[in-house]
This record gives C-alpha cells, sequence and structure tokens, in this order.
C-alpha cells in the first residue's frame, strides 16, 4: 500500500475502467494485489470485449454480438438427440450445499471455436500416451451419465474414458461470455514469468471446472450467486459454458494451494468434496481445475434460470 509507484497504477486502473471506488474500502482492499489481480482481469475482458463491440457496423441479420468473433454459435432445438441428451442431462447434475434448486434451462447453443479442435485432439493423443498404467482414477461425478453421448462416436467415447475427458460446467459473467467465445479461456501464466505470484484463486491461476451445475451456478450474474447478479445483461437469464476438459491423470489436492501446473505426473488438479481443505473447512463440491490452453474446448453455452 505504501508503494507510490503501485497507487498510481492502481489509480490508473480506475482510471480506464468505470469502477467505482468504495469510499469506506481499507486500502488493502482496493490497491492491486496478488488477491484481487484476477478479478481485475475479468473486469478489463468485459470492456475490452465491450470496446470491440461497440463500433461494428450495421447489418441486416441483427446479429451484432457475434460479429467478428472466430466461431459458429448454433441453437439447439430441444427435440434433437443431443436437444433432448442436454436438457435431461444438465439439470440432473446438481450438487448439495447451495440451495439451487428447480434449473429450467431457456436455451442452449452450440458452440464451435475455429480450429480448437484440431488442438484439443493433439491433446487427447499426448495425454493417452502419458496415462499411468495404474493411476487414482479419479473422475468427475455423474460421468456415467456421458457414456451414451449423441455427439460422440462410439470411438470417441472410448478414447475419452481412457484419456478421462468429461463435459464440466464453467460459469461466467454474462457480459464475458461473447469475450470467451472470441478469446478463449486465458491462462495467465505469463504474470509467473514477470514475478507476479497470484493466490488470489483457491488452486491458483487456471481455469476452474465444476461437475455439478449448482456449484458453477456460483459465478453467474443471478441474485443469490457469488457475484450476486453483477455483470447481467438486461433481458436475458444466466449463462454457464459445458466445456470437454481433458483431466488426465489428476492431481488429489490435500488442500488449498497456488499451483501454476499440476505436480509431475499429473494432468489436472482435483479440489474433492469433503476432502481437500479449502480456506473455510473442507470443499463442499469437487472443482477440476486445468494451466494449459488445449486442454479445454467449449462445446455448449447454456441461458439458465433457478
Amino acid at each position: 500500500v505504501a508503494d507510490s509507484e503501485l497507487r498510481k497504477l492502481t489509480y490508473n486502473l480506475y482510471g480506464m475502467i468505470p469502477k467505482v471506488k468504495p469510499t469506506s474500502a481499507l486500502e488493502k482492499d482496493w490497491i492491486l494485489s496478488q488477491d484481487n489481480i484476477l478479478r481485475w482481469q475479468d473486469d478489463l475482458d468485459v470492456f475490452e470485449s465491450a470496446l470491440k463491440s461497440a463500433n461494428v457496423e450495421e447489418t441486416d441479420d441483427g446479429d451484432e454480438v457475434m460479429k467478428g468473433i472466430p466461431a459458429e454459435v448454433a441453437w439447439i432445438d430441444p427435440s434433437s438427440e443431443i436437444g433432448k441428451f442436454l436438457y435431461a442431462w444438465w439439470p440432473s447434475t446438481t450438487a448439495s450445499g447451495h440451495g439451487f434448486r428447480n434449473l429450467k434451462i431457456h436455451n442452449i447453443w452450440k458452440v464451435n471455436r475455429h480450429n480448437d479442435d484440431t488442438l484439443f485432439s493433439q491433446n487427447i493423443d499426448q495425454t493417452l500416451k502419458e496415462m499411468p498404467a495404474k493411476w487414482n482414477e479419479e473422475r468427475p461425478k455423474h460421468i456415467d451419465k456421458q457414456k451414451q453421448r449423441p455427439d460422440l462416436s462410439a470411438d470417441q467415447r472410448k478414447t475419452y474414458w481412457n484419456s478421462n475427458v468429461a463435459l464440466l460446467y464453467h460459469a461466467t459473467r454474462s457480459v464475458n461470455v461473447s469475450g470467451i467465445i472470441r478469446e478463449n479461456f486465458r491462462f495467465p501464466s505469463e504474470l509467473k514469468k514477470s514475478g507476479v505470484v497470484i493466490n488470489g484463486a483457491m488452486f491458483g491461476p487456471g481455469t476452474y471446472t465444476a461437475d455439478a451445475w449448482s456449484k458453477s451456478a456460483n459465478y453467474c450474474s443471478n441474485p443469490g450467486s457469488y457475484y450476486a447478479g453483477d455483470g447481467g445483461v438486461a433481458g436475458r437469464q444466466s449463462f454457464m459454458f459445458g466445456c470437454d476438459v481433458i483431466l488426465g491423470h489428476p492431481y488429489l489436492a490435500p488442500g488449498a494451494d497456488g499451483f501454476t501446473s499440476p505436480p509431475a505426473g499429473h494432468h489436472s488438479v482435483f479440489g474433492k468434496a469433503n476432502h481437500t481443505k479449502s480456506w473455510g473447512g473442507k470443499l463442499l463440491n469437487n472443482e477440476w481445475i486445468i494451466y494449459r490452453k488445449g486442454r479445454i474446448i467449449i462445446r455448449y453455452l447454456a441461458e439458465l434460470s433457478w
């Protein structure tokens, strides 16, 4: 807090983003720090996305939000084969401890970001080569329900099982959705190279996913969630991604730690419910974290309420 250069940088950040500094805020909470730098990154991503969308030319199709984004996003008919699967599977993958019930799905879209499949397939192949003959067999909850996924061939289902690939959830503020589809998930490993230590996230600066929608619901723009309705879009509900994630041989974390990569011999970090110690006791629900691009791919985007 006493560092004049850091104070100047913090003032510059508040000048770049129309974000209110609470008058009652303690200096340690207000100043840019290792504890809030990830939240600042989220805010910067939101405004970057807004700036990119602000000067688009008018088009007749009215699809301004997706203009210029390197992806196809197609609405899924609930009566289609994949629609029936997703509309049944999504609400069934819940967990206790959050109080979120009666999930209602308003829309689901299939997301296909250009060129992501190639890198993802390469990472699956590499993971298969690295899988130990004996491993801890830690897999996400509800994974048995994915064994008959209609969006995968029989060979793909076998490959996914052997490399421990699962369809998991990643929720975000509504205003972040278009930016994530445009830029993909970001892994701030470059901060490590510059000497910045990030401990504002329980298991370090990775991408966090859950095997229960009720866990991810805490990070949506919805009253009662972690963000308490912050970052919503007028006239729309909450949003959550369904992503295939290469978990491989997960490292079962004994407690919170600032990982920047999984320990040797592992492909992901697993915060296990009722086992892993968190900052306030043991975790209530599972968390799966990865730290490298190409190990997670966006498959679906759902608009939800509960």
